[in-house]
């Protein structure tokens, strides 16, 4: 196994966590008002295809500095892949998968939306 392929999930993951917080970071300062009515519309769901345990404090801290839970649903990427094609895989907020081909397959599939930075 190359330095890549081991790093590349554990970037991706990061990033990942990374969107959420700027994504959620109040911008008056406080917390941000929510609109969601119910507790499962403030529910996060991540498809990731491994569970990797250094994460849960980041998820943590995330839960604790807003209203919202982080749901990891620990999947193999190929099973994330067939499901997904199946509609199967219903309610996801984020997927993460073990390299480019598999986020290929979905984007054909029209499961999910390419993102083309700069274009």
């Amino acid at each position: 196994m190359t330095s890549f392929s081991f790093a590349f999930p554990r970037v991706i993951a990061v990033l990942t966590v990374v969107f959420l917080f700027n994504a959620c970071t109040p911008d008056q300062g406080g917390r941000r008002q929510t609109t969601a009515n119910t507790a499962s519309d403030r529910v996060i769901t991540i498809y990731h295809n491994s569970y990797l345990v250094p994460d849960q404090p980041i998820y943590d801290n995330f839960e604790k500095n807003t209203e919202y839970h982080v749901n990891v649903i620990p999947m193999p990427g190929r099973e994330i892949v067939a499901k997904a094609k199946a509609g199967e895989l219903a309610g996801g907020d984020f997927v993460v998968l073990e390299d480019l081909y598999q986020a290929h397959q979905l984007i054909q599939a029209g499961v999910v939306e390419p993102y083309n930075v700069g274009n």
